[in-house]
């Protein structure tokens, strides 16, 4: 009964931070393609400020992931979580409120800055069973996705009816409803382990960064983020040649994901146990470097098809993976601290990704960014493979 119980208070969590996670992205997913579509007809826009716009999300997300990590490893996780759904609140009235394009730079800045997802994440795994964390992990994993397809579908209907500026309105409620939910749900069924929080210091962070393993798990991570987001600059020019409209590329997308969770979530249940799993990291990501040749050698929708297919496959295993690896091998009062730098490594991997297709793309070619893509897979790879060989060496 006791164990039954248990089991019941694990899940209720699981849904009650997949929904916060929904109720906080569905409206992020939104605004992007909207800006890029909408944004030069604002106020003083241009198209560097819409760029801006899109990517300052990401750069105050870099910025503020760690420090309130930090003081949700020294402090309350709830209470960080609370005060940074406040300052996304804040950012979406602001950018609500406005007519001009630095309203919206400034609002959306506001909403980087309440930099929650480290704390709550971290809050999930101390908090369910070792056996429950996977499938917590997965379970957040699916939502982002189902909210990204959900958001594509529904960002031209919202934007056609109720437009820009209320889209930051319901961003502002859809919050509200978050702290509620946090206070109402969160606060009473968690309690954090304060024992060891005297021993906590930003020098002891940075020492425990030398670990080998954990600097191998973020350069994946960063890894992954990059070509995720020079992906995105990619396809649409494959899909373009396949003639698949704007229209329906939320059906393409959805049938992708859907398909890649279908499979990827037994793989990972298989191998969550593997002993050896530095080996099947490594063998992902040399997936990732055949799929980035295939797009240079084989002009072909069908080759096409295939790539991007095996692409979210892997990122859908290795985003469940990851984090549960990190939350495993970090110390116990830095779980919140060692999170923090894994979302991190993933905002730095689209916002640096961003930058540099940007440019490559209007310096060079699309193939240009697939080359980039190749030498950071090879990179990769190199340190996957120095890095076994050195615990091989350290083992004997």
């Amino acid at each position: 009964m006791k164990k039954f119980k248990k089991k019941y208070l694990d899940l209720r969590l699981i849904m009650i931070v997949c929904i916060i996670f929904a109720l906080r992205t569905v409206g992020l997913f939104m605004v992007p393609p909207i800006l890029s579509m909408y944004g030069i007809f604002i106020q003083n826009s241009n198209k560097l400020l819409i760029g801006a716009c899109i990517g300052i999300y990401s750069f105050s997300q870099v910025i503020f992931q760690i420090p309130f990590s930090y003081l949700s490893d020294k402090f309350s996780r709830e209470k960080v979580i609370i005060f940074g759904l406040i300052l996304f609140f804040i950012g979406s009235i602001i950018a609500a409120s406005t007519m001009s394009i630095w309203g919206i730079f400034i609002g959306r800045m506001l909403q980087g800055s309440g930099a929650i997802s480290s704390a709550l994440i971290t809050l999930l795994l101390e908090t369910v069973k070792k056996d429950n964390r996977l499938a917590a992990i997965v379970c957040v994993g699916i939502t982002f996705s189902c909210t990204f397809v959900i958001s594509i579908i529904l960002a031209p209907i919202i934007v056609n009816f109720v437009g820009l500026n209320n889209l930051f309105w319901i961003m502002a409620i859809l919050t509200i409803i978050s702290i509620a939910i946090v206070i109402k749900f969160i606060k009473p069924m968690y309690v954090k382990d304060v024992t060891n929080n005297t021993s906590i210091s930003i020098i002891n962070l940075f020492r425990l960064l030398k670990n080998v393993f954990l600097l191998e798990l973020l350069l994946n991570t960063f890894s992954i983020s990059y070509l995720l987001t020079s992906n995105f600059f990619i396809y649409p020019e494959y899909l373009i040649l396949m003639k698949i409209t704007k229209e329906n590329y939320w059906m393409f997308y959805s049938t992708i994901i859907f398909i890649a969770c279908i499979t990827g979530v037994p793989i990972i249940y298989h191998i969550r146990n593997y002993s050896n799993i530095r080996k099947f990291y490594l063998l992902c990501i040399s997936f990732l470097l055949l799929s980035c040749i295939g797009l240079l050698v084989i002009n072909n929708p069908k080759i096409f098809l295939i790539n991007i297919q095996i692409f979210i496959f892997i990122y859908v295993v290795m985003s469940a993976l990851l984090p549960t690896a990190i939350n495993e091998k970090s110390p116990k009062c830095y779980k919140g601290s060692f999170m923090s730098i894994y979302n991190t490594s993933q905002f730095l991997g689209t916002f640096v990704s961003s930058l540099i297709n940007g440019w490559l793309l209007n310096k060079y070619s699309l193939d240009s960014t697939i080359y980039m893509n190749i030498i950071i897979i090879i990179f990769c790879i190199i340190f996957n493979i120095i890095t076994n060989f050195r615990h091989k060496i350290i083992n004997k």
